[in-house]
């Protein structure tokens, strides 16, 4: 969680370093971004929508991710489910350096790589699960070296073999999510529709079919990160930060927020910040 609000949020570079991809790899591509010296030990996962991988620095580290109903050990890498409720993350030790690949909204799709079911239903995805065989090659390239660049050099190179160019760029969900994104989930999907175009039913299909959720599960995930900001910022009066971040009142923001951690947002934060 902590990791996914710098990436959306933080003016603080230093906590992380962003690179972008090369020039021909942009409409599939948004960009690599790496952290060092990270702990995993019981951290909430939670997902803005955006397809995303993750590496680890080493081959053999586990880490579980957890609900109340079920646990999955996934080793070395996966990509990252979207329809995150309540989900924590355990690390078997302290990760030396996280990639972190951030595609666009359709490039899944674009790939030999079994998304759409599988984004919506499991906490996170094994590499072999999307891209068979061939993701264990390419996982025995990445660890290889602890070079960064050569390790996104490796990934490139993968991603342009399996590239399926038969499938045209889905021009109208991605300006459907950034316009999303720009109101911070603080619209309304009808709204959305007439600005990019198209009825919700088609928007609908299109969320599922390329990201898992709908695109007001979308909106709503950027509501609770605007929402995570403004506590990080240190305000705390509920009812003033449930109407900045589009929720009607602060019922809404509680009940959302819950369904998200588990928790209250006085709680969680309390909790946050003393084991920080």
């Amino acid at each position: 969680m902590e990791l996914l609000r710098h990436i959306t949020y933080s003016n603080q570079r230093e906590a992380f370093k962003k690179l972008l991809p090369s020039a021909d790899l942009t409409k599939f591509i948004d960009s690599y971004v790496i952290f060092e010296s990270i702990n995993l030990e019981d951290c909430v996962a939670l997902s803005d929508g955006v397809p995303t991988l993750v590496f680890l620095s080493n081959p053999d580290i586990n880490v579980t991710f957890t609900n109340k109903e079920s646990s999955i050990n996934i080793v070395g890498a996966w990509c990252c489910g979207q329809n995150l409720k309540q989900v924590k993350i355990t690390c078997d030790r302290q990760i030396d350096q996280l990639l972190i690949i951030r595609f666009q909204a359709d490039a899944l799709q674009q790939l030999d790589a079994k998304t759409n079911n599988n984004l919506r239903e499991a906490k996170a995805i094994p590499l072999d699960s999307l891209f068979g065989k061939p993701a264990k090659t390419l996982l025995d390239l990445m660890y290889t070296t602890s070079d960064i660049r050569a390790k996104i050099g490796f990934f490139e190179q993968f991603i342009r073999r399996h590239l399926t160019m038969k499938h045209r760029q889905n021009g109208i969900l991605r300006e459907a999510m950034k316009y999303i994104g720009m109101h911070h989930g603080n619209i309304s999907i009808q709204e959305v529709s007439k600005r990019v175009g198209t009825n919700y039913k088609w928007l609908e299909r299109n969320f599922h079919q390329c990201i898992g959720i709908s695109p007001k599960e979308y909106a709503r995930t950027q509501r609770i990160l605007r929402t995570c900001n403004y506590f990080e910022e240190g305000e705390d009066k509920l009812l003033s930060i449930a109407l900045k971040s589009g929720f009607y009142d602060e019922n809404h923001l509680l009940k959302d927020f819950k369904n998200f951690f588990g928790e209250s947002p006085s709680s969680y934060w309390k909790r946050n910040r003393k084991e920080s």
